[in-house]
């Protein structure tokens, strides 16, 4: 997710949705970083869980200034 979907979005005009399929995804390389209007839609909260890097103890998602993200649909732990 951290190099394609949010590089992707990045890259267009205009708000985006990310659909993220059920599963837990540990990240390892620190905190996603949404610079651009997105919608990051999971299968579910209690199917989709996206877990920060436990060594670097960072938030799951650094949401730039005046950037609109919208959550929905999954965990963050």
């Amino acid at each position: 997710m951290r190099g394609t979907a949010l590089a992707t979005a990045q890259g267009t005009e205009g708000a985006d949705t990310i659909l993220v399929p059920a599963g837990n995804y540990q990240l390892t390389q620190g905190s996603l970083t949404v610079d651009t209007a997105v919608t990051i839609r999971g299968a579910g909260a209690r199917s989709t869980t996206i877990i920060g890097d436990p060594q670097l103890l960072e938030r799951v998602f650094d949401v730039g200034t005046g950037v609109t993200a919208t959550l929905t649909r999954l965990s963050m732990s």
